[in-house]
């Protein structure tokens, strides 16, 4: 049935779970929603998610939402929800047990094929090759990851460590690419980071590829293997583009060319503009796949067929190895257990995705004893950011911060309060003792040494 709420999700025209009900005392075997807001789908979602029948799967769910946000624009009714938000949402709701998922008014063939995308993202590692693994060395430890640059040496040292996201360029521009080296010049002059991580075609848009604007990076600022790197520099790497051989090719060239820290995530699916061809995601192997086979197999001298990387008596590499987590998944129960493989697998280090307020993170105490967390701190730029944050599935933005954004009208009125607001989270995060900070800041990379300064002041 179409159902629509009243409040954003808070109050229904119709009950949901009445409506649940009713089905299955008719022995319905699927119901659900259509032709309603994306949010109105995903809060019916979450109303009938303890009902008996659907958690035993006697009964399973449909959502076939419309775009939903219309607004009229002259004589067309136009809508903020596009592809990409469709695809999320479609991931979002697999997550939490929809097991029929499609589109109605204003859902077109691409918000369509990128339902198809990130759904197939999720099927990804379910038929991995296993790896028999015999190395006649154990995989390398802390004594030879700490050798890896100045964040993997204080992470050892259980020191709080500082890591700055940030997003390579997509295009030729010289003065944008020159921005960002200079960014980078800055960052390491000022000592208040100990590593810069590249995200790998982030949100699946084609950027320049982290290893490539690495080696850039060294020669504009001249970082060689005598003078070391001032920042470790830390490439993502997504399951997403290369086959099992490419992984291994990849991850060889990065240990011969000095990147010995690498942050391992299964990736997003591709993000095509309509006029570029059409991309295919790869995912032979998740993120837990390739720290496994990082670990077990490089980190222990062999391929991945097991054969060793050479006649030496040691040829082992000696990858520091980081993933992600998503302290406010939809599927939590999932996350967790993926991270508890990660660790399980070798995993070094684990980066969170933005933490706007400290309940998420409770779900990580139990693990805090096994491995280092770097808490994600995202730094909004205006109440216009702070809203399109908090539609994106995976990122759970406070009322009381949209409130304190509202509060001013002034743009750089708002970028004052989004920066103090990521430097009252840092400030929070050193006082409870978590091992370091991931900060994702704007892509102008504005405010990020003021931010930096103001959390970590003593």
């Amino acid at each position: 049935m179409t159902i629509h709420s009243s409040t954003g999700g808070a109050l229904f025209e119709t009950d949901p779970v009445t409506f649940i009900n009713r089905m299955a005392g008719l022995g319905v075997e699927v119901a659900g929603v259509n032709c309603c807001a994306p949010w109105d789908a995903s809060a019916f979602v979450d109303a009938v998610a303890d009902f008996a029948a659907i958690r035993s799967g006697v009964m399973q769910l449909v959502v076939m939402p419309n775009a939903g946000g219309f607004q009229r624009i002259g004589n067309r009714l136009m809508t903020s929800v596009n592809p990409e938000f469709a695809g999320k949402l479609a991931r979002s709701l697999s997550d939490r047990g929809v097991r029929l998922i499609g589109g109605c008014c204003e859902m077109h063939p691409p918000h369509i094929q990128e339902m198809h995308n990130y759904l197939r993202s999720r099927k990804v590692g379910e038929q991995s090759v296993i790896v028999q693994i015999q190395s006649a060395l154990p995989p390398v430890g802390d004594a030879e990851k700490r050798l890896s640059g100045p964040f993997s040496r204080k992470l050892k040292d259980s020191q709080f460590v500082v890591s700055i996201e940030s997003l390579p360029p997509r295009g030729t521009d010289g003065k944008i690419i020159q921005h960002k080296v200079d960014f980078i010049a800055g960052l390491a002059a000022s000592g208040l980071a100990d590593a810069v991580d590249f995200t790998d075609g982030s949100r699946g848009i084609p950027l320049i590829s982290p290893g490539d604007f690495i080696h850039l990076i060294r020669d504009r600022l001249n970082w060689t293997a005598a003078t070391g790197d001032r920042l470790e520099l830390i490439p993502h790497f997504t399951g997403r583009d290369l086959n099992v051989m490419g992984v291994q090719s990849r991850l060889i060239g990065y240990h011969a060319n000095r990147i010995h820290n690498v942050l391992f995530i299964t990736g997003d699916p591709p993000k095509m503009s309509p006029t570029y061809p059409r991309s295919t995601a790869v995912f032979d192997v998740d993120s837990v796949a390739l720290i496994r086979l990082a670990h077990s197999c490089l980190n222990a001298g062999v391929d991945f067929g097991g054969v060793a990387l050479g006649k030496q008596p040691d040829p082992r590499t000696h990858f520091t190895i980081g993933a992600g987590i998503e302290p406010e998944a939809p599927d939590l129960k999932r996350e967790l257990t993926r991270l508890q493989k990660k660790i399980d697998n070798g995993v070094d280090y684990i980066m969170t995705q933005p933490a706007f307020h400290h309940e998420p993170l409770a779900v990580l105490e139990k693990f805090r004893g096994q491995v280092p967390f770097l808490i994600g701190v995202m730094v909004l730029t205006s109440f216009d950011h702070a809203q399109r944050m908090a539609r994106v599935p995976g990122v759970v933005i406070p009322d009381a911060i949209l409130k304190r954004f509202s509060a001013v009208e002034s743009l750089a009125d708002q970028a004052a309060v989004g920066r103090e607001i990521a430097a009252e989270q840092i400030r929070r995060l050193v006082r409870e003792g978590w091992a370091g900070l991931y900060l994702m800041s704007t892509a102008t990379t504005s405010g990020t040494l003021d931010v930096l300064r103001a959390g970590l002041q003593k």
